[in-house]
């Protein structure tokens, strides 16, 4: 009976202990988070470059450009003497034109083809008869036709994207007007230019409407003026005609006096 109080006694003892050690850890572990949550808050100050870094950094990109350019140049040349150096002692570009410049080869590009092209004569393959055989071979021409379309395209775009940029009334190809896209096949221009052109021609078209109506108006008004029994003239104001304009800027007392007048005058307007 002493044994089984004895073991009790020592687990309750046991959990008390356990219990206050959870609670310090707990209590430590708090104090923790919130001893970290409080270091979050504190930002560190954003450090600005100033100018004499600004200007350090920028010399250290532009030697790092120069220096990957140089490693490219190197590594062509590399190639080059490799492939054609014991040949055709071609060991760096500057060499193509410096040997065979007079024979209008100048490029790397150039050179290639020439290659291309002694190899197959030695060969015994006349290089002529192979490029008529390729360019008339129908599968080289599809594809040519497809680089060509495709090429169209991305012009084609590119120029809506410059158009869509330098006028705000076109947001979508399908706003482009027709005039344009006729102007634009016509002159062979971009679709800028030819938008540029129909503009100047919808004003130039619109003054012409206003100078013509201007026009018409003031004859209006001089064969009324002219016309018999007119307000100015001698014949009968009943019998006069007046133009919307002459009655606008008579008085009230004109109005009164050719009344019937200016009622036979409107039934014309």
């Amino acid at each position: 009976m002493e044994e089984i109080l004895n073991t009790v006694n020592d687990v309750q003892e046991s959990s008390v202990e356990t219990q206050e050690v959870n609670g310090i850890e707990t209590s430590s572990n708090e104090n923790v988070t919130e001893t970290s949550g409080n270091n979050s808050e504190v930002a560190e100050p954003k450090q600005e470059q100033s100018r004499e870094e600004n200007s350090a950094f920028a010399e250290m990109r532009r030697k790092l450009e120069q220096a990957e350019a140089r490693a490219s140049q190197v590594e062509l040349n590399h190639n080059l003497a490799r492939e054609y150096g014991a040949e055709y002692g071609v060991y760096s570009v500057e060499d193509i034109s410096k040997l065979y410049g007079h024979q209008g080869i100048n490029t790397l590009e150039q050179f290639k083809q020439a290659v291309e092209r002694k190899k197959m004569i030695d060969n015994g393959i006349d290089p002529d008869v192979v490029k008529n055989v390729v360019e008339n071979d129908p599968d080289v021409q599809w594809a040519r036709q497809q680089r060509q379309r495709q090429q169209s395209e991305e012009q084609a775009w590119n120029e809506f994207l410059e158009l869509k940029k330098d006028f705000d009334s076109i947001k979508n190809p399908e706003d482009i007007p027709q005039e344009v896209i006729k102007i634009e096949q016509e002159k062979g221009c971009t679709y800028s230019d030819a938008m540029a052109r129909y503009e100047l021609q919808q004003a130039k078209q619109k003054r012409n409407e206003l100078t013509k109506g201007a026009k018409t108006q003031q004859s209006n008004i001089e064969n009324a003026s002219s016309s018999t029994g007119s307000v100015t003239g001698n014949g009968s104001s009943d019998s006069a005609f007046f133009t919307r304009e002459q009655v606008q800027s008579m008085s009230m007392a004109e109005v009164n006096k050719h009344y019937k007048a200016i009622i036979e005058s409107q039934k014309k307007w």
